[in-house]
């Protein structure tokens, strides 16, 4: 249920509070006072698109914040989906920013539009003209029938079986394609195979090439290094090395190791730089062994890495790409090699599942007739009951192709007026006839919906008079069991209701403002008084308006 909604610098509303009723909800208010700036803001919430231009003018940002109570267990599996924390109140905030970005969060929980969206989506419904227009697509009906009579699991059963059959007729169109030019497939995939596979790559191998290869480009000038340090070291036939001077001082100081601990420290560190340098020196001789050039082995890798990044460059970014490439490779030639046995195996199991889609097809037509005639038996007595006694309502079936819903092609055709045949709601209906025809299929559908929160928005378009009172009488039976929010221009769809809120727009300080209040007894039978007479009420005006007001109940 729908507990409040605040509404913040959204058209010419600073800032609104509203806490609706359990039942009944009326707003009222002069044309241009606010009224459709509230079910604006309903969207909004709901995840309708909104653009900047909502704004109220000099303000950065907009917000409408929600909230609601006895949430339905389908949004607590969203909720426990989407990781978010679930109370007992439900929030949900949408902020529009000057910008043109949106800041969703549900709980306190930062979320994107479409999450916002789901969500909403099994809160509350909104009604209006728009609903009426959808009347007139008969291809909407069906859904209609398929709500009243629940199919959901006769059309889950159905669907897996028509996924399948597409997925088998997207497969058999692939293999036939790919048959047409198998010769010229086949011949393509094998000379890419064999191109990757007599190259022999394996993972790493590039890096370790690059890696030899800037050893042996660089072996020269390293050798020659190598051979400095040696000769630093070493020395050689005509010039005493380092470590040779290094011997001579240690030996110098051998002698009086005895005489001073500190000598004797000094003599020891001497001994093991001579121990370190002749190391180094044994390493620098096997490390100039791994340095010689050898141009042979340079020209091979340069060809070896030449092969590499060609494959690289027509099969993939890397080796694993290349790789990946030739196992998929190989998957379609075995594939097109078996195409023909796969063919035949599709089109045997294209045949099984054809029946099955056939079978639960017919059980869907079935449900469905026999849901249309309670169907229209049901909305007829709610229409006779809102001053259209003489309606007669029927379905239209007829068979079409196959789709996710089903093979029926579905029409509500309609007579409202004894003696003329049946024809299509778009053909003969009437603005009024169209609002009360959708309020008795949101009456008969109502103990099928799991969405508690109504919202009608001018319902009672076209309608006076008599009918004016039954669809009062009709919303108000029907807040018995949901939360109705009525936008009305309507006496007598005020009157039924059990909360009443009075839009009014002003202005203060050279900015226009609209207010929101909740108005009970002489307030409201001086709201519904203008309603019915203007701005002048009089005394039987008044009268007339209380009259009204106590009627209903």
């Amino acid at each position: 249920m729908l507990e409040s909604i605040a509404i913040e610098n959204i058209a010419v509303i600073e800032k609104v509070v509203i806490e609706f009723g359990d039942k009944f909800n009326v707003l009222t208010g002069e044309t241009g006072a606010g009224k459709s700036i509230i079910i604006d803001s309903l969207n909004a919430v709901l995840g309708a698109k909104t653009t900047r231009e909502i704004i109220r003018t000099g303000c950065e940002k907009a917000s409408v914040v929600a909230e609601f109570s006895d949430i339905p267990n389908e949004v607590s599996v969203l909720l426990d989906e989407y990781g978010i924390d679930n109370d007992e109140v439900l929030i949900l905030q949408r902020v529009i920013n000057a910008d043109g970005k949106n800041v969703c969060r549900v709980n306190g929980c930062p979320v994107n539009l479409s999450v916002l969206k789901e969500i909403s989506h099994h809160l509350f419904n909104i009604h209006g003209q728009h609903d009426n227009q959808n009347l007139l697509k008969s291809d909407k009906h069906i859904y209609f029938l398929d709500a009243f009579d629940d199919n959901s699991d006769l059309l889950s059963d159905y669907f897996i079986y028509f996924s399948k059959l597409k997925d088998i007729r997207k497969e058999l169109r692939q293999l036939e394609t790919d048959t047409a030019n198998k010769e010229r497939i086949l011949d393509l995939l094998n000379y890419e195979i064999n191109e990757i596979e007599s190259v022999g790559l394996k993972l790493g191998e590039r890096d370790s090439l690059i890696d030899k290869k800037n050893k042996l480009v660089n072996s020269e000038r390293v050798k020659r290094a190598l051979a400095t340090v040696r000769f630093a070291i070493n020395g050689d036939e005509s010039h005493l090395g380092a470590l040779s001077d290094i011997r001579v001082a240690a030996e110098q100081l051998s002698s009086f190791v005895d005489i001073s601990d500190e000598i004797k420290t000094l003599y020891n560190e001497l001994l093991s730089t001579v121990y370190n340098l002749d190391a180094v020196g044994s390493k620098l001789r096997s490390l100039s062994d791994d340095f010689d050039f050898d141009a042979g082995s340079l020209s091979e890798i340069d060809e070896r890495l030449t092969n590499i990044n060609h494959l690289i460059y027509k099969y993939g970014g890397d080796e694993q790409s290349v790789l990946d490439y030739l196992e998929n490779a190989k998957n379609k030639l075995s594939n097109l090699r078996f195409s023909e046995e796969r063919i035949n195996q599709l089109l045997l199991e294209q045949t099984e599942v054809e029946e099955e889609v056939y079978k639960r097809g017919l059980r869907l037509t079935e449900s469905r007739k026999k849901a249309g005639e309670r169907f229209c038996k049901e909305v007829c007595d709610v229409l006779k009951y809102l001053e259209m006694p003489n309606v007669v309502l029927s379905i239209d079936f007829t068979q079409g192709s196959y789709t996710a819903i089903g093979c029926d092609r579905v029409e509500m055709l309609i007579s409202t007026n004894v003696g003329e045949p049946a024809k299509p709601l778009s053909k003969i209906a009437s603005g009024g006839e169209l609002s009360r025809i959708m309020l008795a299929i949101k009456s008969v559908l109502a103990d099928k919906d799991n969405v508690k929160t109504l919202i009608f928005d001018e319902i009672d378009s076209g309608i006076s008079g008599r009918a004016a009172e039954k669809v009062a009488r009709q919303l108000r039976k029907l807040s018995g069991t949901h939360q109705i929010i009525c936008v009305t221009h309507l006496a007598q769809i005020a009157a039924a209701g059990h909360t009443h809120f009075l839009i009014e727009k002003g202005a203060h300080n050279g900015r226009t403002y609209t207010s929101v209040n909740k108005i009970v007894d002489a307030d409201r039978i001086n709201e519904i008084g203008r309603i019915i007479s203007g701005s002048v009420i009089s005394d039987n005006i008044y009268n007339t308006a209380k009259e009204l007001i106590e009627s209903i109940d």
